[in-house]
């Protein structure tokens, strides 16, 4: 917070890391939607501190994971990503536009995949049981890649890493 608002006196355009994400998956064992919404809250309660102490003279600094001034990560595990980074490996791999992409993976963005298409609506996402685009394109794939690497499941973590163009040399996958 502190820091935060003396950035912010001193013009820098803030941008959030939402770290320690390993605890989401490995000791908090969230599941997708209480994942989705406590990173949600962390972005919130940010852009509060933002809208109380930004100058209006530099313009609309709230931040948001579809604007791309949002990443997360894990620090101790050394990786990190931005939704603009899943946005890239979907949009190669289905021949979509990422820039369109981007911005279902954040909010109230629910993917249909019977219809084949997005749904905005929340109570119709949930009457008929469908899932946020966050949680079924970044967080479940992430979960189950940090369970394959925590369980020493090589042949899973290759078959999801090779299902997005990512190879590793034997050496690589022994280390």
């Amino acid at each position: 917070d502190t820091v935060l608002r003396q950035s912010l006196v001193e013009r820098v355009k803030p941008v959030l890391m939402i770290n320690k994400m390993d605890r989401a998956f490995l000791e908090l064992q969230l599941d997708p939607e209480a994942a989705y919404q406590t990173f949600l809250k962390t972005v919130e309660s940010v852009n509060v501190v933002i809208a109380t102490y930004t100058d209006p003279s530099l313009g609309d600094l709230q931040l948001s994971p579809d604007k791309g001034n949002v990443c997360f990560g894990s620090g101790y595990h050394q990786w990190g990503f931005s939704l603009e980074t899943f946005a890239n490996l979907y949009a190669a791999k289905h021949n979509t536009n990422p820039k369109k992409l981007v911005s279902k993976l954040w909010g109230d963005n629910f993917w249909d995949a019977e219809r084949r298409q997005w749904c905005s609506d929340p109570r119709e996402a949930a009457a008929r049981g469908l899932e946020r685009g966050f949680n079924k394109f970044v967080y479940e794939p992430l979960s189950q890649l940090v369970r394959a690497i925590s369980s020493g499941d090589i042949e899973a973590l290759q078959r999801m890493l090779s299902g997005f163009g990512v190879q590793f040399s034997a050496a690589a996958v022994e280390k």
